[in-house]
């Protein structure tokens, strides 16, 4: 298990967005809860079933917070 605050970089995709800047992405091991603020994306058009990858940090559970590309 990945520590608490710890970097993390996932390739897969964003399978559901919650509600404002909660997104659910999944990859091969699984699925976590990403908070992906609107300034990160950096005015890129992405959305349910795209494929990005994700650098961030994990706070919790299966919540990651941090960046998309």
């Amino acid at each position: 298990m990945v520590e608490f605050n710890t970097g993390v970089v996932l390739t897969g995709n964003i399978v559901l967005g919650l509600v404002d800047d909660l997104y659910v992405f999944r990859d091969s091991t699984g699925g976590v809860i990403a908070i992906i603020t609107p300034d990160v994306w950096k005015g890129l058009s992405v959305g349910v079933g795209d494929r990005v990858e994700i650098y961030g940090l994990k706070l919790g559970y299966s919540q990651i917070t941090g960046g998309g590309h």
